[in-house]
């Protein structure tokens, strides 16, 4: 099965969502696209100050409004602390798209919280905007083998549906029967060096899409 197959039984799932969820609050004119290619135009990113930028080895730094979709994916450690060891994209008000492979630490132990609306999980500058929100479900797919990474994709069920605002918004998935050929943003918290910590601030890089064939 390819991704191209993947997509439907996604689809499927977020749209089971949106019957209770979705329609609450939808962004404005969120249902008049036929494709992903006006998918800018519905959500429109909040501009940022370029000048504030920070470059960082391994990608640049992301601010507020870039990429309201994100969300970080915690495990609560004793003490309160939380470690955020994935990432994830907001797909309904209550769903987020992930890897299958975030379903259990390294001590075997599987999330219990998702974060939104923040782009530096090491300080509060972003937390008027953010929303911590606890896990329901973590669902993996049937066919997933960790051994490979097979089929590593997974949703994650919120226990309640997320609160729209400048910051946070779900994302345009995409819809179409060919895969997107232009540079691509690859977004996260992740390292920004071979053996460095993982980052608490949201980085972002471009990447060029590998020919499937």
């Amino acid at each position: 099965m390819t991704m191209l197959d993947l997509l439907p039984t996604l689809l499927s799932i977020a749209s089971l969502a949106r019957g209770s969820d979705f329609l609450d609050n939808p962004p404005v004119n969120y249902t008049t696209g036929k494709s992903f290619e006006d998918c800018e135009l519905r959500f429109p990113a909040t501009k940022v100050d370029e000048s504030s930028h920070i470059e960082s080895y391994g990608g640049e730094r992301a601010y507020k409004g870039e990429f309201q979709h994100m969300a970080a994916i915690g495990w609560t450690r004793s003490g309160a602390t939380i470690d955020y060891l994935c990432g994830g994209s907001l797909i309904t008000w209550r769903f987020v798209l992930t890897a299958s492979h975030c379903s259990v630490d390294s001590n075997n132990l599987p999330p219990d919280t998702v974060r939104l609306g923040d782009t530096d999980l090491a300080s509060t500058d972003d937390d008027e905007s953010a929303q911590q929100i606890p896990i329901a479900r973590f669902i993996k797919h049937p066919q997933y083998r960790e051994s490979r990474k097979y089929y590593d994709i997974a949703v994650v069920e919120l226990e309640k549906n997320v609160i729209p605002n400048s910051a946070i918004c779900v994302a345009c998935v995409w819809r179409e029967l060919e895969a997107p050929g232009d540079l691509l943003d690859a977004v996260g918290f992740g390292a920004l060096g071979f053996g460095e910590k993982l980052s608490p601030t949201l980085q972002k890089v471009k990447l060029q899409a590998l020919d499937a064939s």
